[in-house]
């Protein structure tokens, strides 16, 4: 009884260091090129520091995190990234359908176009497309992810979700929304609210003064949503005149996709 109770005890140990560790992934790659500090991630993970050192160690050595010797910060490793090509789940085919729709965007607007998919209660970057304005606003790598709801794609994603999915979206990502400009659940709310109203997400010097951007949701034939679509500028390029002629865009590259 008692070897088994030890066997038990390990499995347990042993399944809660992977989740730990998958977190701190996660987190990881909310902080993109930049690099999460050590502080970042003790305080969003809730996890102690020694705890937090001990998997980062464990996760640098197996080439999954990487750590800066210049800044200390840690960023996602090389192995995912090799990983992933063999994973027969990834959406290419699916990127690879949008892909002239979001090349069209681009060039019809001459800004900066995100494909955002859902990750559990995450949002990821899977495609970027820059259009010919000089002015790039390159806010999001490809690969980059942020809690659900943040940004104009990730936003119309999160709307577009029944309300009990919001409901826990909101509440799991809460402590980390002040880390975007001091955005709140309540705020985010608001704003669900508002783009479901409207059916386009609008983030107005939201996340970076001086950038704005419209977003959203791309349905499948049967309505759920299965990505959303972002244009991102200078706010001067989305305000006026101009903010209604590139909701009419978006609408009409989307709509061609059902047809």
């Amino acid at each position: 009884m008692d070897h088994q109770s030890n066997n038990g005890d390990k499995s347990v140990a042993g399944a809660q260091a992977i989740e730990r560790a998958v977190h701190l992934l996660r987190l990881i790659a909310r902080f993109e090129v930049v690099g999460a500090r050590l502080t970042d991630l003790v305080s969003l993970s809730g996890m102690k520091q020694p705890t937090v050192r001990r998997i980062l160690r464990a996760l640098i050595e197996a080439e999954l995190v990487a750590q800066s010797q210049e800044t200390k910060r840690y960023a996602i490793g090389p192995l995912p990234f090799e990983l992933g090509l063999a994973s027969p789940t990834v959406n290419h085919r699916l990127i690879a359908r949008y892909r002239p729709m979001l090349d069209r965007l681009a060039q019809g607007s001459g800004d900066t176009i995100y494909l955002i998919m859902r990750s559990g209660f995450d949002s990821v970057c899977v495609a970027r497309v820059e259009g010919s304005y000089p002015i790039k606003m390159l806010l999001l790598e490809v690969g980059g992810r942020r809690p659900l709801g943040v940004g104009a794609a990730s936003q119309a994603l999160l709307a577009a979700q029944p309300d009990d999915v919001v409901d826990v979206a909101l509440k799991v990502n809460e402590s980390e929304l002040s880390y975007y400009e001091g955005l709140t659940a309540t705020q985010l709310r608001r704003e669900i609210e508002q783009t479901r109203r409207r059916g386009y997400s609008v983030n107005e010097n939201a996340l970076v003064p001086g950038v704005s951007a419209i977003g959203k949701v791309i349905p499948n034939p049967g309505g759920q949503p299965v990505a959303a679509v972002s244009i991102s500028a200078i706010s001067s390029r989305i305000s006026g005149k101009r903010l209604p002629e590139l909701v009419a865009l978006l609408e009409r590259e989307i709509r061609s996709l059902l047809e």
